[in-house]
């Protein structure tokens, strides 16, 4: 029988040795240069080759979205490929190192990124699962997905409803209920 996720993250907090929780949170720097300076830091692996799967799976996704015709795609892959590498790396140093066990991404910052926001989710939810079966623990992740949340994560989900707008298109957006 399968343990309630309840006791899943109690487990995981005594085996981490504490309650803390590790926000994997890509908040936006002002800009692709900003940005870049940030998240591309590990975006070369230790062969200094970059991380082209990862790249060329976020065009594919742009060309799939149809949002391609109205961005500089290379430019979002490349972002969205540094974004990757650089939440999966901060996230085994904190598996590996510090022995974290317990993750909280914040859904709006990867709904920020347009639809391929949540396949860049996905994915590093999929890379702390093989971390997990790597080192036979137990990793829990909580999305965070709490609509009307704090400024900076409402600014993101507003984020990532503008980017994804055709110019006819309108938005009613306020974090007051009725308004």
């Amino acid at each position: 029988m399968k343990k309630h996720n309840f006791i899943q993250l109690a487990e995981a907090q005594l085996a981490q040795g504490t309650l803390y929780c590790a926000g994997l949170d890509p908040h936006p720097f002002g800009g692709y240069e900003n940005n870049m300076e940030v998240y591309g830091s590990v975006i070369i692996d230790k062969k200094g080759d970059t991380h082209t799967e990862r790249v060329s799976f976020y065009e594919r996704l742009a060309t799939l979205s149809g949002i391609k015709e109205f961005i500089d795609y290379h430019r979002y892959s490349y972002m969205l490929a540094a974004v990757e590498s650089y939440i999966c790396e901060v996230v085994k140093i904190l598996v590996e190192k510090c022995n974290v066990r317990v993750f909280k991404p914040q859904s709006a910052f990867y709904e920020q990124f347009g639809p391929a926001g949540n396949f860049l989710l996905m994915r590093i939810r999929n890379y702390i699962k093989e971390l997990e079966k790597k080192n036979n623990i137990r990793i829990i992740c909580l999305l965070d997905c709490k609509r009307g949340d704090i400024f900076t994560t409402q600014a993101a989900y507003f984020l990532g409803l503008l980017g994804n707008l055709k110019e006819d298109w309108g938005i009613d957006f306020s974090a007051l209920v009725g308004d």
